[in-house]
């Protein structure tokens, strides 16, 4: 008995290979995962150290955040950006937290500085005006 070998051919737009993530799944994770990521930080920064963040304010990509951690002592550091104005931005945070100290040097922007110290630790928001609208720093640290 003889066996023949068969030969199949397919057109190469027929075939696919399913192990290779394809360029569109690989863009579409990306945004899930860009879109996720402010949520994300929002929620970890007001559950964590329970302040407020501004709406819509991104985190400056030339600031390096600071965020360390060990033996139920921590600290962080994080600086953000809105393109709203300093007075808006000062108004959203007195209406959550209460009372800044402001000042306006003759030569320099408008700013403006919340603090908090308990037994624990402190918490400190500082707003500045900035050409791009305010910047947001806020700073926790426990012990």
């Amino acid at each position: 008995m003889v066996m023949k070998k068969q030969v199949f051919h397919t057109k190469p737009s027929m075939t696919k290979n399913i192990n290779a993530p394809s360029i569109l799944g690989i863009i579409i994770i990306f945004v899930i995962f860009s879109l996720t990521i402010p949520q994300i930080q929002a929620e970890t920064i007001e559950t964590d150290i329970g302040l407020p963040l501004y709406p819509g304010s991104k985190e400056i990509p030339d600031y390096i955040p600071v965020r360390t951690g060990q033996n139920h002592s921590s600290f962080q550091n994080i600086t953000f950006i809105t393109s709203d104005s300093f007075k808006k931005v000062l108004a959203f945070y007195q209406e959550r937290l209460g009372k800044f100290s402001t000042s306006k040097p003759q030569t320099s922007a408008k700013s403006a500085l919340w603090s908090e110290s308990t037994a624990k630790g402190y918490r400190i928001v500082t707003l500045i005006e900035a050409e791009e609208g305010t910047k947001i720093t806020i700073t926790a640290r426990t012990w």
